[in-house]
């Protein structure tokens, strides 16, 4: 019995390192059969809002599960960009003036970060909504930033919390 499934336990290793070795990458918002043109998915160290391509909804975070799975969920709804990068997404929200712009206030995102972005749109922006997503919004850096006029978010963040913000 063992000689048995020796060879039939090789084989399933060697199927899914085939299967892994395919994959391209993750799944992003633009490829494949879910193609659009009105979303860029997060990826590491970009910011693809420009002056001449403005969004509906910015999402400011380290590319992680939650920023990924967010962006995809409003995909449908709406225009979004992603952005990791503190002056770029500050510069980018400046030329483009989106009405939303999200901010991941957890880890991978550095706390310290969020607050640039937030102080710097909330002073530049006095018209955009910011919203903060954390998963203990009663946390001093989340509640600091509300009390600021950040508009809070616990996580498990539903797109109808984020729908009734427009």
């Amino acid at each position: 019995m063992k000689d048995d499934f020796e060879p039939k336990r090789k084989a399933l290793l060697e199927r899914l390192a085939r299967m892994k070795g395919t994959k391209s990458g993750h799944r992003t918002a633009t490829s494949g059969s879910r193609k659009t043109s009105r979303a860029t998915a997060p990826s590491p160290n970009t910011c693809s809002l420009s002056p001449k391509r403005c969004e509906n909804i910015v999402l400011f975070g380290a590319p992680s599960l939650f920023l990924k799975n967010l962006a995809s969920s409003l995909l449908g709804i709406t225009n979004v960009t992603c952005c990791d990068d503190v002056d770029k997404m500050v510069q980018a929200c400046l030329n483009c003036s989106p009405p939303i712009v999200i901010l991941d206030i957890d880890e991978p995102t550095d706390w310290r970060g969020t607050t640039d972005v937030f102080t710097a749109l909330s002073m530049e922006l006095p018209e955009t909504k910011i919203l903060i997503c954390a998963k203990d919004p009663f946390a001093p850096h989340p509640a600091n930033l509300e009390s600021r006029g950040a508009i809070l978010l616990s996580k498990p963040v539903y797109t109808k919390d984020i729908v009734a913000c427009f």
